[in-house]
């Protein structure tokens, strides 16, 4: 998932362990998030993490189940 990732434009925030991770996609998640529902793929953009749910770029993902490579070039697609 972190060669994945990486090969899709996106930088990790910090180092990559355990389940999750948290990468910088560059773009609004928020909006990125529905492009992706539209697809098929359910986010959890980085606002719903904030109480005030502000814009992010950031995007937290869970290492087991993005392991689908045609989830990566959809999500490359989509984002633009």
């Amino acid at each position: 998932t972190v060669k994945l990732a990486l090969s899709h434009g996106c930088t990790f925030v910090s180092e990559p362990a355990g389940l999750f991770g948290w990468v910088d996609t560059g773009v609004d998640t928020d909006a990125l998030t529905q492009r992706m529902l539209d697809e098929g793929y359910l986010l959890a953009p980085g606002s719903l993490f904030h109480a005030r749910r502000p814009p992010s770029t950031l995007m937290r993902i869970n290492f087991a189940t993005a392991q689908d490579a045609e989830f990566w070039k959809v999500f490359a697609r989509v984002r633009g």
